[in-house]
């Protein structure tokens, strides 16, 4: 005698208070919200690297300015310490002079450092050796200004910062779905099906 036995059962759940819809967007949302999150990234990138670059055209401007103050400490310095051989000034005038244009000189120094060290950051968000030469052009090409009523909607508009609040807001709201869903009874269906064989032998 063989006997053959077979059983297949199945739960379906066919009310769960909403809560699998609620699971369904707050899913949804966080990929959303993933997405935000990396162009906010790139646009934090994007804004640092601008900013180095003008703040190497400010600092290189700034240098162009104390060259030339170097020239005229330097022309003054001259005229002083000949004044003082043909005995028009004091020697206390010369070494005025003097000091100014150490003190230039200094500054100069210092202004080539800064520039070297925020050539420095703009390799490294580059992501570029630090040593990396580059040069910056002095020019700025600024966009036409807009109103301050357009500049205020596209911002409010374009800000990923304030579009990641608004879906950290509505995944929050989705999540306190789910837990009010899970205080809702559940109604399942449940079926069952059964075969049994029995071949006799002589």
């Amino acid at each position: 005698t063989v006997l053959a036995n077979s059983n297949v059962a199945l739960n379906w759940v066919i009310f769960d208070g909403k809560r699998m819809f609620a699971t369904y967007e707050r899913l949804q949302e966080l990929q959303s919200m993933g997405e935000l999150q990396v162009k906010s990234a790139v646009e934090k990138t994007v804004y640092d690297v601008s900013l180095s670059y003008f703040n190497i055209v400010s600092l290189q401007l700034q240098l162009e300015a104390i060259e030339k103050n170097i020239e005229i400490s330097a022309e003054r310095l001259k005229l002083e310490n000949a004044r003082f051989e043909v005995g028009k000034s004091n020697q206390l005038a010369a070494k005025q002079a003097q000091l100014d244009y150490n003190a230039m000189s200094s500054q100069r120094t210092t202004q080539i450092n800064l520039i070297n060290i925020e050539k420095v950051v703009l390799n490294q968000l580059l992501t570029r050796e630090v040593e990396t030469p580059f040069i910056i052009s002095d020019t700025i090409i600024l966009q036409p200004i807009l109103d301050i009523e357009t500049l205020k909607t596209t911002a409010l508009k374009s800000n990923t910062e304030l579009q990641i609040l608004e879906k950290s807001t509505i995944i929050s709201e989705a999540s306190l779905k789910e837990v009010k869903a899970a205080k809702y009874p559940t109604i399942s269906l449940n079926t069952a099906y059964g075969y049994n064989q029995t071949i006799n032998s002589d």
